[in-house]
């Protein structure tokens, strides 16, 4: 929009408010505000900053510079399907006409700024982080922030600055605290000291990543694990960040601050906003078994008996079980895995065949925390085939024909070497099949009766 129309525009919606409705007033606004935060191309903006850096030496305005490449900005994009205008008095009126994200800008590497100018960094960063943190309320409505883990695996990569939303910037901000604790440990100390201790997201964050990876001394760290709300303590925000940071000092703590995280452990919660008579007990008693079977696993000697507490605890929450455990701190970063396939027939060799079916399809369903697809039927039909025939023909005398079993059948690799004998029975099981529903009238998915066999 021409730059004339958009100042006609703010100059309406500020001399004459009354007459948008609150929903477009508030729309444009953010519009405007979207339109007129025109940037370079930080990949672009990077290269120049760093030419700049070559010719004249580094300075304290190309550090702000910098920090202004990262500096996030509302992007601005239609909502999926408002009401039209017209219609909002019989309706009322949307809370939003367009949809308002926060976009967080990065180059395609990051630079390497000078050690002598790490802390000035720092702050600019950091300011950075305040107004991430005022943009994703304002749009938001709430306090409430997502933010993925900021931390990796003992034996894997490091996370990605270029992580999901205000998680990447935070990344990238510890990298950078990491680097001045090598340079100024004190200063790097300075900082930490000066975050808010009341914030419940980024800050509570960055104060449990510095505690844990050593940036402060075992007194500060053991004073601030324990000065963590119970909504930082015991939600699932922070929690695999948290375990891993009291995993990894625990030793180093005091007598009495590991005593009293263990009364923490074991007496605190959440503060649950709704009371359901008995689940607030057990939902706390869950809580409690999993940090202390997590951390008890990875090498957290407590002071007291760890397998009487734990059987004490599970006389309140019965249902709660050690896998639930070992998934305590599980990432909830994104993470590209494949999923193999188990096509063993253990499980269902010994099964009666009326029960064949019936237990393959149990036995068959995606296990997905272990990433295994699990198809026994079809391992069957490769190795037994007349046997996993037989339990397709069982079913079908109740008239059922289930498709994901003669589809796994159908596609076996042995197929194509069957015997013309058992290639005819085949045949005869498919063409006294019951017919399917109307909506599902097509071939049944698996090879071609003409495929293979000439």
């Amino acid at each position: 929009m021409h730059p004339a129309i958009i100042q006609d525009i703010d100059w309406v919606l500020l001399h004459e408010a009354q007459r948008f409705p609150d929903p477009v007033r508030r729309g444009w606004r953010l519009l405007i505000s979207a339109w007129t935060d025109r940037r370079t191309d930080p990949s672009r903006r990077k290269y120049e900053i760093e030419q700049q850096a070559d010719q004249e030496g580094w300075t304290a305005s190309l550090i702000r510079a910098v920090a202004d490449m990262y500096r996030p900005k509302l992007t601005v994009r239609p909502t999926l399907g408002p009401p039209h205008p017209l219609i909002w008095v019989d309706e009322g009126q949307p809370d939003d006409i367009v949809h308002v994200d926060v976009d967080y800008p990065h180059p395609h590497e990051s630079m390497n700024l000078p050690d002598e100018f790490l802390g000035y960094a720092i702050e600019c960063f950091r300011s950075n982080l305040d107004l991430a943190i005022a943009l994703e309320c304002e749009i938001s409505g709430t306090d409430r922030i997502y933010l993925q883990t900021s931390r990796g695996p003992d034996d894997g990569p490091e996370l990605s600055e270029n992580s999901y939303g205000l998680t990447g910037p935070i990344i990238h901000f510890q990298k950078l605290m990491t680097r001045l604790a090598n340079v100024d440990l004190e200063a790097a100390r300075d900082q930490v000291r000066s975050w808010p201790s009341r914030d419940e997201y980024v800050f509570a964050r960055l104060r449990i990543w510095a505690a844990g990876a050593g940036l402060l001394d075992p007194g500060e760290a053991g004073a601030t694990f324990l000065s963590l709300s119970d909504r930082v303590f015991w939600g699932s925000v922070h929690n695999r960040d948290l375990l891993y940071a009291l995993r990894d000092r625990w030793a180093d703590l005091s007598l009495n601050d590991r005593k009293a995280l263990e009364q923490r452990l074991l007496t605190g919660s959440y503060p649950w906003s709704v009371d359901v008579p008995g689940e607030r007990e057990e939902a706390s008693a869950r809580d409690r078994l999993s940090r202390l079977h997590w951390l008890s696993t990875y090498g957290v000697a407590f002071t007291f008996n760890i397998d009487e507490t734990m059987q004490t605890l599970r006389s309140v929450a019965p249902r709660w079980t050690t896998h639930e455990g070992n998934a305590a701190a599980v990432s909830n970063a994104p993470e590209v895995f494949s999923i193999s396939t188990d096509t063993r027939p253990d499980p269902i060799l010994e099964a009666p065949v009326p029960e064949i079916l019936r237990r393959a399809k149990e036995v068959g369903r995606l296990d997905f925390a272990a990433r295994i697809e699990r198809e026994p039927f079809r391992g069957l039909a490769i190795q037994k085939p007349v046997r996993a025939l037989g339990a397709l023909t069982h079913a079908a005398r109740s008239g059922d024909a289930p498709r994901w079993a003669w589809s796994a059948f159908l596609r076996g690799e042995t197929r194509p070497s069957d015997s013309l004998r058992m290639i005819a029975v085949i045949v005869g099981r498919l063409q006294r099949l019951p017919p399917p529903p109307r909506s599902s009238r097509h071939c049944l998915p698996g090879l071609r009766l003409d495929e293979g066999y000439s």
